[in-house]
């Protein structure tokens, strides 16, 4: 009957991809070492790629939730030391300066770190820990949430300190550190004048502020800026986007004052690119950084490692290929059909 003719004609899609399927699961089966090896390889090979690619990406995405990260900006000058460099120190009054004079500059945020040679708790010492100074504007450019006690108090009392979680975890365990007394053993210029090389200062435990996740930051406890600030690490709040060179260039023009006089100049960098800093000026130990370099290696690393990996899976492949042309071709030399 025609329908029936139609019926038994008409080529099962399904019942074909089956097959086809079954036909894989076999030859796989078969060549259990090729099909191991190739797959394994392929497998690698992307996996090692997605990772390197995931970690250039996310070290490109420095203060990625930070709301201000475009409006803020590393103040830096010519290094004295080094012709051709440049250092992000500049001098206590600096930030002021600029602020009282440039409408563009909504705030400033001094930072300094200070050496620690040990820290003491209920007379028992502990190693040391990253101690940094900040001014009160601190939260105003990096969102730091506040877990328990007062940040503010911690920003304007000179002998009282925050912690960041995994730092309080760290030094106290499950105890609520809050009011809790930290001894610093920190080198002292006036003391050592006077036959002793350490002085050793104690701070309050006045809050605990969150870890942040990319922050530009890299701090376990910070303090009140000491009086008087002789200079450190400046950045500057900006309440509107700004040319940069036009800033720079009025900056120069307007003669604020630089570690070479007259001859220094200032510069203005993003959190990005102060981030990629390559000079020794330009780096600190409370600052997070990166060499630019070594992403670049190991995305080209991830490129290449997933070239072999696929040049490995297609030549296994086309080897196997290769293996069962040649098999039949020796079926038919050796008298076999077609069907065989």
């Amino acid at each position: 009957m025609p329908f029936e003719k139609e019926r038994y004609e008409k080529p099962n899609i399904e019942f074909m991809k089956v097959v086809a399927l079954k036909l894989v699961f076999r030859s796989w089966w078969r060549n259990k070492t090729f099909s191991i090896i190739s797959i394994v390889s392929l497998a690698i090979g992307i996996a090692c790629t997605n990772l390197l690619a995931v970690f250039t990406i996310h070290e490109y995405g420095i203060e990625k939730g930070n709301p201000n990260k475009e409006r803020i900006w590393i103040l830096s000058q010519d290094w004295p030391m080094k012709t051709g460099e440049k250092t992000i120190y500049a001098g206590g009054d600096i930030p002021a300066m600029l602020k009282e004079k440039y409408s563009e500059v909504e705030n400033y945020l001094r930072i300094s770190g200070e050496t620690v040679k040990y820290i003491s708790i209920d007379n028992v010492k502990h190693a040391p820990i990253r101690l940094v100074s900040a001014d009160p504007s601190l939260s105003e450019f990096f969102p730091y949430k506040v877990l328990s006690g007062n940040l503010k108090e911690a920003l304007t009392q000179p002998d009282k300190l925050a912690l960041t979680e995994q730092t309080a975890r760290k030094l106290f365990g499950k105890t609520n550190p809050i009011g809790k007394i930290i001894h610093f053993n920190l080198p002292d210029e006036e003391m050592s004048t006077k036959g002793s090389t350490n002085n050793e200062h104690a701070y309050q435990v006045a809050a605990i502020i969150a870890d942040r996740e990319q922050s530009f930051l890299n701090l376990e406890a910070v303090t009140a800026i000491s009086d008087p600030f002789y200079g450190g690490t400046s950045l500057l709040l900006m309440n509107k986007p700004i040319e940069r060179k036009a800033f720079e260039a009025q900056l120069k023009k307007d003669k604020i004052p630089t570690l070479q006089g007259d001859l220094g100049n200032y510069y203005l960098d993003t959190l990005q690119e102060s981030y990629f800093y390559t000079t020794e000026g330009q780096k600190s130990n409370y600052l997070n950084f990166r060499q630019s370099t070594l992403l670049y290696v190991g995305l080209i690393s991830a490129i290449l490692i997933l070239l072999i990996a696929c040049f490995n899976y297609i030549n296994l492949n086309f080897s196997r290929l290769l293996q069962q042309v040649r098999m039949i071709h020796t079926q038919k030399l050796m008298g076999a059909s077609r069907k065989e």
